[in-house]
């Protein structure tokens, strides 16, 4: 597509973005003002109502109710769900032996930074899109290099290492269609004559062998 009709998309996309944004924003308030407005009678949480005496606690309304409403009340309903969610210094509770990799995260820091600051961040901008788009003859052959290699890797861990073999064979069947004769070409069928080998299928063993 042209620039203007590129640019005339991702405002649709953005205007849609917004949308959802916002129903989520009225969704949020409509569950808030439920819980600030619940009015629960403390005294009486705890007393059996008609046909729950005796029962679980989580069997009684009105109980559950007030724990969650007393919840609410001491830590909040914006918590995330994460271990140690009560501690205030969740640092302490990092096991020493899960730091893997840290040393070379902090060397990358920098640069990362360096590279952020010179993307556009705001969403809601037509350059926030623009800018992974392949707009070049160079760019657009770079993605479709990743886009085979990822192909020829998906369809190898299907087989080796899934052992899913009909995903496997449809995996190389689509990478083989979207893209004739690609450098993995030869492997791929390789590999389906393998697999249909293996399931004792020859007449497709032989397509492969003289594809």
């Amino acid at each position: 597509m042209d620039s203007s009709t590129r640019n005339d998309f991702i405002k649709k996309m953005i205007k849609k973005i917004e949308e959802d944004e916002l129903k989520a924003k009225e969704l949020a308030e409509q569950a808030a003002n439920t819980d600030n407005g619940a009015d629960i009678n403390e005294n009486n949480a705890f007393q059996p109502t008609a046909g729950n005496t005796g029962a679980w606690y989580f069997y009684n309304q009105q109980t559950k109710a007030f724990g969650v409403n007393d919840f609410i009340k001491k830590w909040g309903n914006q918590r995330k769900n994460e271990d140690n969610w009560r501690r205030s210094n969740k640092q302490s509770t990092i096991d020493p032996w899960q730091t893997t990799g840290q040393d070379s995260l902090d060397a990358n820091k920098d640069s990362l930074a360096i590279k952020q600051d010179s993307i556009p961040s705001n969403t809601k901008s037509v350059a926030y899109y623009l800018k992974n788009i392949p707009l070049t003859k160079a760019l657009q052959d770079s993605a479709h290099k990743t886009i085979l290699n990822s192909y020829y890797a998906l369809g190898t861990i299907y087989r080796e290492q899934l052992n899913n073999n009909k995903r496997s064979v449809s995996t190389f069947n689509t990478m083989n269609q979207r893209y004739a004769r690609n450098e993995y070409e030869a492997s791929s069928y390789y590999q389906m004559y393998r697999i249909y080998l293996q399931e004792k299928n020859a007449a497709k063993a032989e397509e492969c062998k003289n594809f």
